[in-house]
């Protein structure tokens, strides 16, 4: 069964099983590193309307110092970013096909 499979089974399909499962598979993961980078962009676009930041006086060189003067907010969509950041990562990684030594 399948779309490409359906219809005039008399007729070899122009596309075989192989390479449409290699298709399904890249496709597949760029969708997910996509939806990925979206979810972090609509988080990091919410934080601006919500306005996640704080004044900034001199060169501010190590950031995480001043984690303690952004809302309460903010904070927990950061904890949020990353936890999405991290699932990214990780599935991105599980699907990788690494060589078997």
């Amino acid at each position: 069964g399948g779309l490409l499979s359906s219809g005039d089974r008399s007729r070899r399909s122009w596309i075989s099983k192989p390479v449409l499962m290699e298709l399904h598979k890249y496709a597949g993961t760029y969708i997910h590193i996509l939806v990925s980078v979206t979810i972090m962009l609509g988080i990091q676009e919410k934080e601006g309307f919500v306005g996640c930041g704080y004044k900034v006086e001199s060169a501010d060189l190590m950031p995480f110092l001043n984690y303690g003067l952004i809302p309460y907010a903010c904070k927990i969509s950061h904890s949020l970013g990353l936890v999405i950041l991290a699932m990214g990562l990780f599935t991105s990684f599980g699907l990788a096909r690494f060589p078997v030594l």
